[in-house]
């Protein structure tokens, strides 16, 4: 990761805490938490955590917050495109 971005394919997502898990290249997985005032996008379509299926290509931007957590502020991403 770098600061204040992620990128990786979606994992899993639990809806009720706003959170994603996605997979870095290199096979380690890492949370990225959402709040309500986060902006997620799913093919360029207003989205939920929910909506996001595995497989998918996510893009994340935000910061940690204290406690080491990364908090979104915007989550990008969408179907892989056909190879």
């Amino acid at each position: 990761t770098t600061a204040g971005r992620v990128s990786g394919l979606f994992a899993r997502g639990d809806a009720t805490q706003g959170a994603k898990t996605v997979t870095l290249r290199g096979g380690n997985t890492f949370v990225i938490f959402t709040t309500a005032d986060t902006r997620i996008l799913r093919n360029r379509q207003p989205a939920t955590v929910a909506d996001f299926v595995a497989g998918d290509r996510v893009k994340a931007h935000g910061e940690r917050d204290p406690n080491g957590q990364f908090i979104a502020d915007r989550v990008l991403g969408g179907t892989r495109p056909a190879e």
